[in-house]
């Protein structure tokens, strides 16, 4: 750990837990979990890896912690705004 804070090592490794999941499921496996029971653990994984990311940044500084809050409510924008156009689960 090189003498750091323990969250330093944790709130990035939520992010790699979630990409390798993301990379086994959708690329290697190629399966179409989002249609399945597997959608709501892979949700929480991947927002728990955000707010970790969140969190991650405004340990650094409240400047960049800013920025990621910032970033990650245009995400939910945007999340919001393809649910709406394309009317996913009807």
């Amino acid at each position: 750990m090189g003498k750091r804070e323990w969250w330093a090592i944790v709130l990035p490794s939520l992010l790699i837990v979630f990409l390798i999941v993301e990379l086994i499921l959708d690329y290697i496996l190629k399966l179409d979990f989002r249609h399945t029971s597997l959608l709501w653990p892979y949700l929480l994984l991947y927002y728990v890896s955000l707010w970790g990311m969140i969190g991650y940044t405004f340990l650094i500084g409240t400047f960049y912690g800013g920025i990621t809050l910032g970033t990650y409510f245009l995400n939910l924008l945007a999340t919001w705004y393809s649910y709406s156009r394309v009317g996913h689960g009807e």
